[in-house]
Formats: structure tokens, C-alpha cells, sequence
């Protein structure tokens, strides 16, 4: 049986890519798509001339609210301060048609057995029909086990107010550097200590991927996520193989968004010419100065054109991406997000991304198995833009300080941070997703009665499936090796409070990793300055 092929590189998010910015008006196209792709059965009713001119009319009447909110009255020849993340101009007709042809064809690309589609986002996939209800079923039985433990024993997550309940989590008995024994296979043979502690030094000349001034900040030289074991007892060894039949679920989708993120990226609808989106003006030299500072308040706006009428994408260049045959590690959390009548309300997630360069996290997915009486709840997904410098790139043709066109184009600002928040998609119950997000606040519907509970995983992190492990495995070993081994393995084991206590020093560290790491790639501000 021959080997798969090599697999390309994936991008990281610890590497700057020169990220082209999405007009606003693009990104409201996707807005209103990605609405549409919620409802049931969209990809049939898309095709019923009645319901898309309903829709259309619902776009319309949608758009012009937000338009008047953001550039209504005066506000219509003020670029603001940065907060205006919405065109200038209404949606037109030819928008919509694109919006509606697309759809049309991506219908025709929904499978419908899994129930896999697109959403609005780029490499981000969802399914509503994912995992079976029998599945679910026996899923839910073997998960009451962990949820129906004593209130001592009840593991809830340190700084989350008591919300959210780590029914499994990876930073709980995790890989300390330094400190935990492993197995190097090639020390075993003759080698009177089969357990070796790596150093520091030694950890970092096994991370070829840790090389690189930028790469080196975010990587942890104390801690690391490990593929999460929990003990398999007799009532458990179901849950054990129900969240496996759900991983193998996600094969799908975890092959779609791969595939995606090592093909070239689809041309954008939308495109802007920073260099030329000012139409020539008439010079008027009989004005005075405040007549032409009023004129050119007033006229001089950047202009973004239509998209050209939808044609489907071509493929070419793209390889579909096969998960068969590798050996994959996943890193799987399991967790509630309980709301009650005396804390009603969960605030959201902060903006980060899972892991740290240790864990080479490629891809995440989600299953929501339980959602009851709460408010709408959306998981939402950002980029950065430019290159990681504060000129964004030579790629970037802008004029100095030219605030106003940045702003109505992309929505973008001198002096702010060079992202773009990409949307959102609905965290329902049964629904399955593959991205990475942020989720937004919610609370709940109802305050009466019982505490109410929102189980929003497991959320499993798909490691750089090439790679065999940054930490070697255990291996099929003679007996008495294996007895000699659990020996030394138990002298490196640790109590249940010496876990929590390295669990709370892994946060703390990875609280400040988020903020450098957004800092850094994500909100380098743009200087805009000559170049």
C-alpha cells in the first residue's frame, strides 16, 4: 500500500500573509448571502422567483436602515473616526444579482447526505445534518456521565464566572516542558533509562516550524496541548467511541477547509483601485477657499464599482485534499456554558486564535449537541490585512492620509488596526462548523425556571495531519520494558492539584500570548505615510 502524497503547506496564523482588504461593499454581499444560507432549505427555495423577490425586497429594506445608521443625513460627508463598517452607497441591483446568482450555483454543491455547504466566509463550512440523531443520542447518554458528577467534582472553568463547566479540556494534564518523561524510540535499545526529560533547548531543536523572528514569540517554552485523554472506564469507553464516530463526521469538513487553505485564493466580486477611485474633478478657480473646502466635502468620494455578473469559479489549480490514510492528531475540548437566572448573560469570547505555535492547530470544528432557552448566539471571524508592517505592503497603492477613501472602501483608517471583521454564522443546537472565531455575547430567553444550559462542543483542533507528533508516542513494547517504563512513568506523574496549578500558570501565559499576538498580527495599526 503506497503512502499519501505529501501535503502542501498550510498558512499559519503566526505568519504574516499579505492579505488583500475586501471592499465593504463586498463584504455586505456576503453579509446578506450568509443570512440567506441559514434558512431551511434555502438551496430549493432560491430557485422560486416569488421567495427571491421577497428576499430581495427584505435585503433592500435592511440595507437602507443600516445606510441611513452610518452615513444618514450630515453623516453622509463625514468619513467618521473609523466605526463606519458599512457602505456609503445603497445595495443595487446588480449586487443583488450577483448575491442570487451565486447562490444558485452553490446549491448545485451541497451535499446533501452530510449536509455540508459553504457559508459566506471563505474556508469556513457548516452542516446542520452533520451528525445523525442516533449518534447524538448515544453521544448525549455517554456525555451525562461526565455532566452527572458530584458538585466537588464538577471542573468549572477557572475565570469564567462560574458559566463555563470543562467537562474535557487540554490545558488540564497537559505536556509540561521540562518536566514530563516521554519515550524517544530510538533511546529503548540498550539505553538503561528508557524515559527522557526534554529541555528546553532540546524541545525548541525539534520545532523546525519555531524558527523565525515572528514565529519565535509565539511559541510556549513551559507548555503544550496535548491530543486529551480521560479516563475510559466501563460506562465511559461509550463516550470514548461516540466522540470518535462524530471526529470521523468531520472528516468532510476538515478536508473542504484544508483544501481551501492551500489552494489560491477565488478572485474577489469587488475590486477598488486606491489609485484611481476619485473621479476627476473640474478645476473651479473663481472659488474661494471655503467654497472649495465645502465643494470638496461634499463631491469628492471614492467610487466602487458593481462586480462584473457572477460566472462560477474555475478550478483550476485546485487539488482536492484527501485525509485518508494519515495519521491525524486532534486535540479535543468538551465543555457547557451554563446560564442561570442569577447570571443570565455570558459576554462572548475574546478575539484569539487556538493554540500556540506548539500545537500546529491547522483547522477547528464544532458541534453544538444542546441549546436550550437562549438568546441568538453567532460565531464570528476576522483577518488581518496587509503584510504585518504599518505601511501594509508596497502591494498597496494608497494616496498619503487618504482616511476618507480607505474608510468607504474598506472601512479601514489610518492609525487603526489593519483587520476586517469577515461575519458570522449561527451557533445552533445540531449545527456543525469548521473555522476559527470568536463567539459573540449572549443570555438567556427566559428567566424563569431552572438554570438553563448551552453545551457548545466538542470542539475538536485538528493538529498538521503530516506530522507523526511533536511529543513521540508510546510504541507495542516487551513486557518487561513496558514494566521497567511504567516505573520511571509514574515517578512523572502528577496529582490532580498540581494539574489545576499548571493549568492556571498555562492561562495566565496564554492570556498574554493572545494580547501580543493580536497586537503583533492582527492590529499593527496603519501609518498610511508617504511612500
Amino acid at each position: 500500500m503506497s503512502n499519501p502524497p505529501e501535503l502542501p503547506e498550510f498558512p499559519s496564523p503566526f505568519n504574516f500573509i499579505n492579505n488583500v482588504p475586501i471592499t465593504l461593499v463586498e463584504l455586505r454581499m456576503r453579509n446578506f448571502s450568509g443570512q440567506i444560507r441559514e434558512k431551511p432549505r434555502w438551496w430549493e427555495k432560491v430557485h422560486d422567483a416569488d421567495i427571491v423577490a421577497k428576499w430581495r425586497s427584505e435585503i433592500i429594506e435592511q440595507d437602507e436602515k443600516v445606510v441611513e445608521q452610518f452615513w444618514g443625513g450630515e453623516k453622509r460627508f463625514d468619513d467618521g473616526n473609523g466605526e463606519k463598517k458599512w457602505p456609503r452607497e445603497k445595495i443595487t441591483g446588480a449586487q443583488l444579482d450577483y448575491i442570487f446568482d451565486e447562490l444558485k450555483d452553490l446549491a448545485q454543491a451541497i451535499d446533501h447526505e452530510t449536509g455540508i455547504q459553504r457559508t459566506a466566509i471563505d474556508k469556513v463550512y457548516q452542516s446542520k445534518t452533520l451528525i445523525p440523531a442516533d449518534l447524538k443520542t448515544v453521544f448525549l447518554s455517554g456525555v451525562s456521565i461526565l455532566e452527572s458528577v458530584p458538585p466537588e467534582e464538577q471542573d468549572w472553568h477557572p475565570g469564567a464566572n462560574d458559566q463555563v463547566l470543562d467537562l474535557v479540556h487540554p490545558s488540564l494534564h497537559c505536556f509540561r516542558i521540562g518536566r514530563s518523561p516521554v519515550l524517544i524510540p530510538e533511546r529503548t535499545s540498550g539505553c538503561p533509562d528508557p524515559l527522557f526529560v526534554l529541555t528546553e533547548e532540546q524541545y525548541l531543536e525539534m520545532r523546525e516550524d519555531a524558527e523565525g523572528a515572528i514565529v519565535s514569540q509565539f511559541i510556549s517554552t513551559n507548555y503544550q496541548w496535548l491530543p486529551t485523554d480521560f479516563e475510559v472506564s466501563q460506562p465511559g469507553r461509550r463516550l470514548y467511541s461516540n466522540i470518535t464516530s462524530i471526529l470521523q463526521r468531520f472528516l468532510p469538513l476538515f478536508e473542504r477547509v484544508l483544501s481551501d487553505s492551500s489552494d489560491p485564493p477565488p478572485p474577489l466580486a469587488v475590486a477598488a483601485n486606491p489609485g484611481g477611485w476619485y473621479e476627476d474633478e473640474e478645476s473651479e478657480s473663481d472659488l474661494s477657499d471655503d467654497e472649495m473646502d465645502a465643494r470638496w466635502r461634499k463631491f469628492h468620494w471614492p467610487v466602487i464599482h458593481d462586480p462584473a455578473p457572477f460566472s462560477p469559479p474555475t478550478q483550476e489549480g485546485r487539488t482536492p485534499l484527501s485525509l485518508n490514510g494519515r495519521k491525524l492528531q486532534v486535540i479535543i475540548k468538551l465543555a457547557n456554558i451554563v446560564l442561570t437566572p442569577e447570571r443570565p448573560k455570558y459576554p462572548g469570547g475574546s478575539w484569539h486564535v487556538e493554540g500556540m505555535v506548539n500545537e500546529e492547530i491547522v483547522a477547528t470544528g464544532i458541534y453544538y449537541y444542546a441549546s436550550d432557552n437562549i438568546s441568538e448566539s453567532k460565531l464570528a471571524f476576522r483577518a488581518a490585512v496587509g503584510d504585518g508592517t504599518d505601511e501594509a505592503g508596497v502591494s498597496w497603492n494608497y494616496e498619503q492620509s487618504d482616511d476618507r477613501g480607505w474608510t468607504v472602501a474598506f472601512g479601514l483608517r489610518q492609525w487603526r488596526s489593519m483587520n476586517q471583521e469577515l461575519g458570522s454564522i449561527m451557533a445552533t443546537e445540531d449545527k456543525s462548523s469548521l473555522g476559527r472565531g470568536r463567539y459573540s455575547a449572549f443570555s438567556l430567553s427566559t428567566r424563569r425556571g431552572p438554570s438553563s444550559r448551552r453545551a457548545t462542543f466538542p470542539a475538536a483542533t485538528i493538529v498538521v495531519p503530516r506530522r507523526a507528533g511533536k511529543v513521540p508516542a508510546l510504541r507495542a513494547l516487551p513486557q518487561e520494558i513496558w514494566d521497567m517504563i511504567m516505573q520511571y512513568a509514574l515517578a512523572g506523574t502528577v496529582s490532580l492539584e498540581e494539574a489545576k496549578q499548571d493549568r492556571l500558570a498555562l492561562m495566565e501565559e496564554r492570556s498574554h500570548f493572545v494580547i501580543e499576538h493580536n497586537r503583533e498580527i492582527f492590529e499593527v495599526e496603519f501609518n498610511m505615510c508617504e511612500h
